[in-house]
């Protein structure tokens, strides 16, 4: 094919090959590329300066380069979701065995240490009621009786830690 009815035929169908591309793939840049590399192709393979003969071909080099890429795309998505998959598959394991595990073995050694300060820095009281409720997993009212206050004010010091925890660990939260 001469490079003027190359010129010819790709000012007449590049526009329409895209959109026609565009139908099946719903992305213009994908769609621009393959509308290229099909009247590339088209210029390489045919050797009668036949107008509707090219379009006949070009339409099934645009649909065949158009469902290569979408094959292409759906086995990407496929290897996604299975990594995906895969993922949330070592999550669940990961999760199970952190509620297996003790509470310092949950942090890394920096967290625990940040935890450890934090904590040191609160009114005596207020350490003593977190760690009943969080760590001993008391309850407020069992809290409440063992150190003489209101559960009401049994909330109000875990509130108050939780305050200063959320603070000082906004960098892992």
């Amino acid at each position: 094919m001469s490079s003027r009815f190359f010129s010819y035929i790709y000012n007449l169908y590049y526009k329409k090959a895209c959109c026609f591309v565009k139908y099946y793939v719903h992305d213009e840049g994908v769609s621009e590329d393959i509308a290229t590399e099909a009247l590339l192709k088209v210029w390489r393979e045919i050797k009668v300066e036949d107008v509707e003969s090219t379009r006949r071909l070009l339409i099934t080099i645009l649909r065949n380069k158009s469902y290569d890429y979408l094959r292409h795309e759906q086995v990407k998505q496929a290897a996604f979701n299975e990594i995906c998959n895969s993922q949330r598959q070592e999550l669940r394991i990961s999760i199970c065995s952190w509620k297996e595990a003790s509470h310092c073995e949950l942090f890394s050694e920096e967290v625990c240490h940040i935890l450890t300060q934090t904590l040191a820095m609160l009114p005596e009281r207020t350490q003593k009621v977190f760690q009943m409720i969080r760590i001993h997993e008391m309850t407020y009212h069992e809290a409440a009786c063992r150190i003489g206050i209101s559960a009401k004010g049994i909330d109000y010091h875990v509130s108050k830690a939780q305050r200063a925890l959320r603070i000082a660990l906004k960098d892992y939260l």
